[in-house]
């Protein structure tokens, strides 16, 4: 009875299993990493420095003249030289910091956000890499023979501006946080130019870093770029012709006209122009410049 059973048993079993074959389990479904639309937003930061040097020596013009995304109106507010440091807790960077605003800081950006749709450009030397390096001995000398042949440059790799820009964010968490909160609020991007103490900002990396910082909900509110288009040295008057072009008198780089959206048209005068110091539109269009160095006005039609 029982080897009858057993028989039994087992052919039910195979019928059933005829009938009705079960699967083996199945594995857990993998995971697909969360989309990083910031990394996507700077992809040569996943870039070793190798392929980051090939990509570089393969750029062409398209790649470093900027060329606004969004041509339309928004206000520009440009601030330059905060010199954001790495704070005063650790004595070797005594006295590098100079922005000490911190709480001013989200004031103004809540009255820009207010004000309506704008630009808000960094026009230079937002983080004193160049002091951070100074302090840590890593600033090339301009002996060093890293340095290029056409001229010496004060500049750090890569790997060091990250490290460095990290001291700053961690120092001034808020100023970065009030630029995301900036960016929420309204119809707005922040525009960031690199200067001669925080040319780092050109590294993908330290792009990324700072990104991340500000957590910008669309990233392409977020710009970075090298500044031809932007950079002022020493401002000194502005004017508005009747098709709203921007014209700026600046003591060092003279004259520079920029369209209604920011774009840099055109500069007048060249050499001609020694030290401008205030301008003017007229009613026919022409542009009146005092050259405090010769004198006199110049006039540009």
């Amino acid at each position: 009875m029982r080897a009858g059973a057993g028989v039994v048993l087992l052919f039910g079993w195979a019928a059933f299993a005829q009938a009705a074959p079960v699967a083996p389990p199945s594995s857990p479904p993998v995971a697909k990493p969360p989309s990083d639309p910031l990394a996507a937003r700077f992809p040569d930061a996943q870039l070793d420095d190798r392929a980051l040097c090939d990509r570089l020596m393969t750029r062409t013009a398209a790649d470093v003249v900027f060329a606004d995304p969004e041509p339309r109106n928004r206000r520009k507010v440009i601030v330059s030289d905060l010199h954001l440091g790495p704070g005063s807790a650790d004595p070797r960077f005594s006295g590098i910091d100079d922005f000490y605003s911190d709480a001013e800081w989200r004031a103004f950006l809540e009255k820009q956000a207010a004000a309506g749709p704008t630009d808000l450009i960094v026009n230079g030397d937002f983080i004193e890499f160049w002091q951070i390096a100074a302090a840590l001995g890593t600033l090339p000398k301009r002996d060093d023979p890293r340095q290029p042949a056409t001229g010496a440059v004060l500049a750090s790799d890569q790997k060091f501006a990250v490290g460095a820009v990290d001291l700053v964010l961690a120092a001034h968490r808020s100023v970065f946080a009030d630029l995301g909160w900036f960016l929420e609020h309204g119809d707005h991007r922040v525009i960031v130019i690199a200067g001669n103490h925080d040319v780092d900002l050109l590294w993908p990396k330290v792009q990324l870093a700072i990104a991340r910082a500000i957590k910008p909900r669309d990233p392409a509110r977020l710009i970075f770029t090298r500044g031809p288009g932007y950079e002022l040295r020493k401002p000194v008057d502005v004017a508005v012709d009747g098709f709203r072009n921007i014209y700026v008198a600046d003591e060092e780089a003279g004259v520079l006209v920029f369209s209604p959206q920011g774009a840099l048209l055109t500069t007048l005068g060249g050499a001609d122009v020694r030290k401008a110091r205030a301008l003017t539109v007229d009613p026919g269009g022409a542009v009146l410049v005092y050259d405090d160095k010769l004198q006199r006005i110049l006039r540009f039609k």
